[in-house]
């Protein structure tokens, strides 16, 4: 019930966000353009945009195929979210 509630729904906010930066920061690291990450992913450059702003219409599949395009580990999002005060404080 937690993601389901009012407070919930503001951790869930925060987490995609915090996701998402990362997922950018790690696409720009590699020098990817966001087209670059889509074509990748066999997605379209909206969906890449929508999912580095932490866009809730992006689904888990779709947020793991991009993990995977830029090498990130499960271990590594949960470590960045834990740490993150963003997703803390909205717990």
């Amino acid at each position: 019930m937690g993601w389901q509630t009012e407070r919930g729904g503001q951790r869930g906010k925060a987490v995609l966000g915090v996701i998402g930066q990362h997922l950018a920061d790690l696409r720009k690291r590699r020098k990817w353009s966001q087209a670059d990450l889509a074509d990748h992913c066999g997605v379209n450059v909206k969906t890449i945009l929508s999912a580095e702003k932490g866009g809730t219409d992006i689904g888990i599949l779709l947020l793991l195929e991009i993990m995977w395009q830029l090498d990130v580990s499960q271990d590594e999002v949960i470590a960045l979210l834990a740490s993150d005060a963003r997703v803390r404080e909205a717990a």
